[in-house]
């Protein structure tokens, strides 16, 4: 119920100042976000090197967010492209970046550059009507 309310003050003021409203994904991968800068381990990756496993500290966040993308001929494809450096932004910041990479996608703008260096992604499998998802 908290969320909720919260969420409904602040689109009220960012419809106010003529932006785009706060989504439920754009409020959980901030959380993801948040989670992942107090518990850095989470960025981390496991590489392999002459056959031995190692851990990579990775000191950058770049979130992927999938992005539902309808092609030309009607097919749908999922992308997932990446906000660089979400862990450095602030809300306003991230929430920018966030709807310029989904408004980048839905219309064929995105660079290569744009999927490198993914760390972290986030789907939203419930618009395909799943009723249970991890």
């Amino acid at each position: 119920k908290v969320i909720d309310e919260n969420r409904r003050i602040l689109n009220q003021q960012r419809t106010l100042q003529g932006k785009s409203k706060i989504s439920y994904t754009h409020l959980i991968g901030w959380a993801i976000v948040q989670a992942i800068k107090d518990v850095p381990a989470i960025n981390h990756a496991f590489v392999e090197a002459d056959g031995e496993p190692y851990r990579v500290a990775r000191t950058q966040l770049n979130l992927g967010v999938a992005v539902d993308v309808a092609g030309k001929d009607g097919n749908r494809s999922l992308m997932v492209p990446n906000i660089k450096n979400a862990g450095g932004l602030n809300f306003s910041q991230y929430t920018d970046a966030f709807d310029d990479i989904v408004k980048r996608a839905r219309t064929g703008k995105l660079q290569v550059t744009d999927f490198q260096g993914t760390t972290v992604s986030l789907t939203n499998p419930g618009t395909v009507g799943t009723i249970a998802s991890v």
